[in-house]
């Protein structure tokens, strides 16, 4: 038999009201004083409202376990997707789109693997950035390094992040791309 909220209320109230018939009887027998039943039945209530509540605690702090994983990873997420501007479609499903899911673990294993495919797409955009770069201080060498922006021949920052973070992102977007591209083409005219 499956047990439902209502089920379960039914058979609760069934049994404490078998079982606490007894106590009357049981205290007669004992010669308790009258007020001894209804103290013994307020420690009752309190034992089994404490019981409730610590079972709701625990599945409270579950939630919120599972809450702070998400976050973590979703927070991960934003930051590639600040660092890849519009190459982060190549990369599928928005972070606003998986949040819509309701069930913290499933949730939690769909942002993990958002993360590993942004990941994967940074990668290749940095390592493609740093071709770039690379090819423009040599050119920089031979042209003087003058012919640049400071920003041109350095790896620039991503939005929002932090310049003495050694895990800092940079900026991979394809306007930072656009930008390097056409400071090669104006650089290899030059020679």
């Amino acid at each position: 038999m499956s047990l439902t909220l209502t089920s379960l209320l039914d058979s609760l109230h069934t049994h404490l009201q078998t079982q606490t018939e007894l106590l009357p009887t049981l205290h007669a027998q004992l010669g308790l004083p009258s007020n001894a039943l209804e103290d013994e039945l307020k420690i009752l209530q309190q034992h089994l409202m404490q019981s409730v509540e610590s079972q709701i605690d625990v599945r409270r702090k579950e939630v919120d376990e599972w809450m702070g994983k998400c976050s973590g990873v979703e927070d991960v997420c934003v930051r590639y997707g600040k660092a890849l501007g519009a190459n982060v479609k190549v990369a599928g499903a928005s972070i606003g789109e998986l949040r819509k899911e309701q069930v913290l673990p499933k949730r939690y294993q769909l942002v993990t693997a958002q993360q590993e495919k942004l990941r994967q797409v940074y990668h290749t955009k940095l390592e493609q950035l740093t071709t770039l770069t690379t090819k423009l201080n040599v050119l920089a060498r031979t042209l003087g390094k003058e012919f640049f922006q400071p920003d041109i021949i350095h790896a620039a920052l991503a939005p929002g992040e932090n310049a003495s973070d050694t895990n800092a992102h940079r900026d991979v977007t394809p306007e930072r791309f656009s930008t390097l591209e056409k400071e090669l083409v104006r650089a290899k005219g030059e020679t």
